[in-house]
């Protein structure tokens, strides 16, 4: 198998990835997830990656050989990393932010932006590559000041427009969208007017 190359084997698997069971085809070049933790015999944990180097159907079973990307040959049934609704696998062509924390991919990474994304889970995603990191925008998503743009849009300046989703796109990943507690939403000149109240 040449670097990078999938084969077509295309063993189907049942996989079971949050809760939920799925029916997957893998090949000997597939990158993978490693959906459960698995301390024991695989020593895995979730959201551990990896590429399938031999896959082979057994009678009633499949066996599976996957490097990790941290340089380990893991061989097993996927039987043994499994519950009733499947093996605990999926592929890894694409992750979430979520899911990628903690990765760094060796070679370029590519990020679709979406309205979710803040300053925190921009830096994760912006920052798993070795080599260049790319994202890709649908300026449709980026929100801008509706009379700002009417304005611009008048003026027929389209640099003008696209300058205003770029202060858009700045300005939505300078932002925090942690969640907050009740006390927090309390603004500091109202604490003072605050009581308390015990009833003795």
């Amino acid at each position: 198998m040449s670097e990078g190359k999938v084969r077509t084997e295309d063993v189907p698997l049942k996989c079971s990835v949050a809760g939920k069971s799925h029916d997957y085809k893998y090949s000997v070049g597939d990158r993978v997830k490693f959906c459960r933790n698995e301390y024991q015999k695989l020593q895995v944990t979730n959201g551990m990656t990896g590429t399938i180097k031999q896959i082979r159907p057994t009678t009633d079973d499949v066996l599976l050989q996957v490097e990790t990307d941290d340089g380990r040959i893991l061989s097993f049934l996927a039987s043994e990393y499994a519950d009733e609704k499947g093996t605990f696998l999926c592929h890894a062509y694409a992750l979430t932010i979520f899911s990628a924390q903690g990765v760094t991919v060796d070679g370029n990474t590519y990020t679709l932006f979406s309205n979710d994304m803040d300053r925190a889970n921009a830096y994760v995603a912006l920052s798993r590559h070795k080599d260049k990191s790319h994202m890709y925008i649908d300026a449709s998503k980026l929100y801008v000041d509706e009379f700002s743009l009417k304005e611009h849009l008048e003026m027929d300046s389209t640099q003008d427009v696209r300058k205003l989703r770029y202060e858009a796109l700045s300005q939505r990943l300078k932002e925090d969208s942690y969640s907050k507690l009740a006390i927090e939403w309390i603004s500091q000149k109202d604490t003072g007017d605050l009581k308390l109240s015990i009833d003795r």
